[in-house]
């Protein structure tokens, strides 16, 4: 008779965790770069970029300050100034998932 230990629910919480690890990594370099090329005028739209956590595996790089949309999208009278595309761009460039060991 043969015996098989199921430790399926171990790698599937160590995956979990190391996903969860890149992710926030990924996220806080985005939140760097975005708050590095974000256009200045006051400081106000690079001081409300931030991160939080939505889900267990949803994080979100946001800005709270009213027009940072208007900053990166442009309007009929603004040109755009995008800095949200190009953090995003550049994370996902220089991301290195963490190798298992």
């Amino acid at each position: 008779m043969s015996h098989v230990n199921d430790r399926s629910a171990q790698a599937l919480a160590q995956i979990k965790q190391i996903v969860a690890g890149d992710l926030q990594s990924f996220a806080e370099n985005m939140v760097e770069i975005a708050k590095d090329t974000a256009p200045i005028d006051t400081g106000n739209l690079r001081s409300s970029i931030t991160m939080r956590k939505v889900k267990d595996d949803e994080l979100r790089v946001q800005t709270e300050c009213g027009y940072g949309a208007y900053q990166e999208l442009g309007t009929s009278r603004h040109a755009a100034q995008p800095f949200f595309a190009p953090a995003f761009e550049q994370s996902r460039s220089e991301f290195n998932p963490t190798k298992t060991k």
